[in-house]
């Protein structure tokens, strides 16, 4: 088990993490988006101006999204790859970085299943 085996894993391990706290802060962010829209919408003082560009801004942070998906998906192949190739090795099993590397795994599997369900 060599230094390069084990930062290989915990990079990819933490290139899928990240994406997907990405993607669960972009999920809390267009829910308070539409809150917002409905704040503005409900506000008689509210110019429709306003509720027109807090529109805008949903369909960007929405356009984002997929973007994430697509990463997430990208990072989860090389993460499911990288514990294939270390399967066989019983030292890198052992370790706490391909436990965690497993459990990323299935977290980033159930994410992209809620974003795109068979």
């Amino acid at each position: 088990m060599s230094k390069n085996e084990i930062k290989d894993l915990k990079i990819k391990t933490s290139s899928c993490a990240r994406t997907i706290k990405d993607l669960e802060y972009s999920k809390k962010e267009i829910a308070k988006q539409v809150d917002r829209i409905q704040q503005y919408t409900d506000d008689p003082e509210r110019d429709i101006h306003d509720v027109k560009k807090q529109e805008e801004v949903l369909a960007e942070m929405h356009a984002g999204v997929p973007t994430e998906i697509d990463q997430l998906d990208k990072y989860l192949n090389l993460l499911q790859d990288i514990i294939e190739q270390y399967a066989d090795n019983a030292d890198i099993k052992a370790t706490e970085e391909y436990s965690k590397a497993i459990e990323v795994e299935r977290q980033a599997a159930k994410v992209l299943e809620e974003y795109r369900p068979s």
